[in-house]
């Protein structure tokens, strides 16, 4: 248990103090032990108060990774083994800073895997369940230094499951919580005859867990007999396996199956309640935001690999803000290339504690943060507002996610424009103005307005969702540059490749790119890297129908002087109201802005059984 107090002064004389003699301590629990345990249980884990208590902390550590071999490169095991090499030097690292907690990204292990199943399956493993009771702690072996070897740094025995095993011990030896990423097959029976007849998977069922030996029956086993998932996995620091969470949500991932059901990926520690989900599926309320809601869940570990999407998506924007309108912490741990970069450790509470965007970086990066314990508590009134009368009539029962999407993908073009009122009220109203203008946001057309003034208010709708702006800009006229205020309210789906689009709101204030001004409206939502202009003051607002508001800064450091410097604006220099749906600065952020946005996934009211007319329409309020 690494839980870190102000300082081990502090922890003597409140042991001295507050415990005395009169606690039931032996040889196996002294009372120093003893009492520390009921200071944790008192003052950090079970109040029902939510407010921040500065002097428990937990020390997470993440890690964002440059793959030192490709799939191009080498073979599968040869990869896997150099890059698992890689994560043993970050976790003696960790441990070294006393982390408790280390997070890896989504495909750092593997690459992406190859879409050709056979070929795929030399890169999966199977995985035992956690409660499997047959499962023996494996025998790591080190070196009279106590390092770790990997069985695979000489030669890599065929299929001999080095991955699970490789990173079971790294928490075993090294005493410190994994959570990292894997391919996972798991073999089942297909029911249907002509699948008798296929050709036997390459790989037989393993021996690493006895109940695997059996292959389970399932009416939608893939017909060469075994799924492909991508997993992630969570061991204590004794090497036990707490969770194996298949991804729910595939992003263009055709070398792998979504799951029928949902394995929980919820697990409990000396340091706070946990949850695990993968990358994209923090875009679904359902597998993200409410694990966290109805299970009482302080941390999210997220494993990524998140590609960089300005303006209104770059994966810091996305996970700080996701942190700070679930009001939990988020260790979101990212693969970085030459084209994307972006991991952090974001308090729910304080805002990001430690994070990275560097897309010239070379080398793997260790990030380690302090993170507040939170208290337990029902967050339903802090982080979801309560539905008003009015919003009741649109209200239906859910029906099951994934079936939703199968049912309804190709009806989205031909939605009942009477569904919901007030889009008949919208296009009543349409605007002709010319202020008003649509442009490509990550393949998607957003509604736009300009702020043609260095103060005012503006407002730009698109369907039900208007967002507003009050603003005054500290540099006239922009410095010659151009700002916008912008809106989507629909699906999110660009390609055919998405297996799960989903309904995306954004109001974003952005800086857009330099051009002509003749050609201005073109370069509103393209990625900006630098800005020189500063805001004295906003607030901007949207009618949002949400569950929580997920709200980021997003600022030129360098102010353009000819290198990139992007960073999260902190929390202190603005604010914002989830219940009124609100982000705001009265004094002004300091650092010149290249966006300003709130946005929320999978609202209910979108949810695409229910139907809408899709249709933009742009209107002045």
């Amino acid at each position: 248990m690494k839980i870190l107090l102000k300082s081990e002064i502090k922890m003597k004389s409140w042991i001295y103090n507050n415990c005395g003699t009169h606690l039931a301590c032996d040889a196996r629990m002294p009372c120093a032990v003893v009492c520390l345990l009921l200071l944790l249980a008192a003052n950090c884990c079970g109040s029902a108060d939510r407010k921040l208590d500065a002097s428990c902390t937990y020390r997470a550590a993440v890690v964002e990774h440059v793959q030192v071999s490709t799939i191009q490169q080498d073979d599968a095991q040869i990869t896997m083994c150099k890059n698992l090499h890689v994560y043993k030097m970050k976790v003696i690292e960790a441990a070294a800073q006393n982390a408790s907690i280390v997070v890896f990204p989504e495909y750092g292990i593997t690459g992406t895997i190859p879409a050709e199943r056979n070929v795929a399956l030399s890169w999966l493993e199977e995985i035992p369940q956690p409660d499997d009771p047959n499962y023996p702690t494996p025998v790591c072996i080190q070196n009279k230094h106590g390092a770790l070897y990997l069985a695979c740094a000489v030669q890599p025995p065929a299929h001999s499951y080095f991955v699970f095993k490789a990173l079971q011990c790294m928490a075993q030896v090294y005493k410190v919580m994994i959570v990292a990423n894997m391919g996972e097959v798991e073999y089942c029976q297909p029911l249907s005859s002509s699948a008798a007849t296929s050709p036997v998977p390459s790989l037989a069922p393993s021996s690493l867990t006895p109940q695997s030996t059996t292959a389970i029956s399932a009416g939608n086993c893939p017909a060469d007999g075994r799924y492909h998932f991508n997993t992630n996995v969570v061991f204590d620091d004794y090497g036990r396996l707490l969770v194996r969470y298949r991804k729910q949500h595939l992003f263009a991932e055709p070398a792998f199956d979504t799951p029928s059901f949902s394995e929980p990926g919820i697990f409990t520690t000396d340091f706070g309640s946990f949850a695990t989900f993968t990358c994209y599926d923090i875009n679904f309320y359902y597998s993200s935001a409410a694990v966290v809601f109805q299970n009482n869940i302080s941390n999210v570990a997220v494993p990524i690999n998140w590609a960089d999407a300005l303006p209104v998506s770059l994966p810091l924007q996305t996970f700080s803000g996701w942190a700070l309108g679930t009001g939990v912490n988020v260790l979101a741990a990212n693969i970085r290339t030459e084209t994307q970069s972006g991991s952090g450790i974001f308090s729910g509470i304080s805002g990001d504690m430690a994070y990275v965007y560097d897309v010239d970086g070379t080398s793997t990066e260790l990030l380690v943060a302090d993170i507040p314990c939170h208290k337990q508590t029902n967050r339903v009134s802090k982080g979801e507002r309560l539905q008003s009368n009015k919003t009741e009539m649109h209200k239906k029962e859910r029906k099951p996610e994934r079936e939703n999407r199968n049912t309804n993908k190709k009806k989205n073009s031909k939605r009942n424009v009477k569904s919901i009122s007030v889009t008949k009220v919208i296009a009543e109203k349409k605007a002709t103005s010319s202020k008003y203008f649509q442009n490509d946001v990550l393949g998607v057309l957003f509604n736009f307005t300009y702020l043609e003034e260095s103060s005012g208010n503006l407002t730009v709708c698109s369907l039900d969702l208007c967002c507003k702006l009050d603003y005054s800009a500290k540099d006239a006229l922009f410095s010659g540059e151009t700002y916008a205020l912008g809106v989507y309210n629909n699906l999110y789906n660009t390609s055919d490749n998405f297996e799960d689009p989903f309904w995306w709101q954004v109001c974003v204030l952005l800086k857009c790119a330099d051009s002509p001004n003749s050609n201005r409206s073109t370069a509103c939502g393209q990625p900006v890297y630098q800005a020189k202009t500063t805001f004295e003051s906003f607030k901007m607002s949207g009618n949002f129908w949400v569950k929580f508001i997920s709200p980021s800064i997003l600022v030129d450091k360098a102010r353009s002087q000819g290198k990139v410097d992007l960073e999260l604006s902190p929390l202190g220099e603005w604010g914002f109201d989830n219940q009124k749906e609100v982000m705001y600065s009265l004094k002004g952020v300091n650092d010149a802005l290249v966006s300003a946005t709130l946005q929320v996934f999978e609202p209910d009211k979108h949810d695409s059984s229910k139907g809408l007319d899709v249709e933009c329409y742009c209107k002045q309020v």
